[in-house]
Order: C-alpha cells, then structure tokens, then sequence
C-alpha cells in the first residue's frame, strides 16, 4: 500500500481525482486505484520494481495485481481470495 500510495503522490495530476473502487466477485475481493498521470517528466523516471514487488506479494498472498497504464491512465487493481469457512 505504501508504494501505491508514493505512486500517486509522485505520478498523478495534483488537481484531478484519485479513485478508489472495491470490487467484490464471489471468488475475490479487491481494491482499484486510478488517477490521471502527469505528463511525463524527464527527471522523474520510475524503475518498475515497486510493480514487480506489488506483483511478486500478491501471488504469495494467492492474489493478484493488475496494472494498466495508458497515455493519460493509471489503474491498479489489487484482489485478494475470498476464503469461505
């Protein structure tokens, strides 16, 4: 959460909404963030780990995380199993 949090405040346009959806499906539960992106800025460059490490977390959780960037979008969702007892 703390890296997706630092996304934001790095990447996303400061005077435009941060979304937040829940989703639920009777297999998964889920969070989704979305914002629109700065233009991009030369000196700030991201690496990717932060997404290959949310990625890598959410497997070892038996989750999973998708990421989906266009020119303006980010979007990343985040789903958990739901365990039924």
């Amino acid at each position: 959460m703390n890296n997706l949090i630092s996304n934001v405040e790095k990447y996303a346009m400061r005077d435009k909404p941060v979304y937040l959806k829940i989703i639920y499906t009777p297999a998964h539960i889920g969070l989704e963030f979305q914002n629109e992106i700065v233009k991009p800025n030369p000196y700030v460059k991201g690496t990717g780990i932060g997404l290959k490490n949310i990625d890598l977390m959410m497997k070892q959780m038996n989750g999973y995380a998708e990421a989906r960037i266009s020119e303006n979008t980010y979007r990343m969702r985040l789903c958990f199993p739901v365990v039924k007892k």
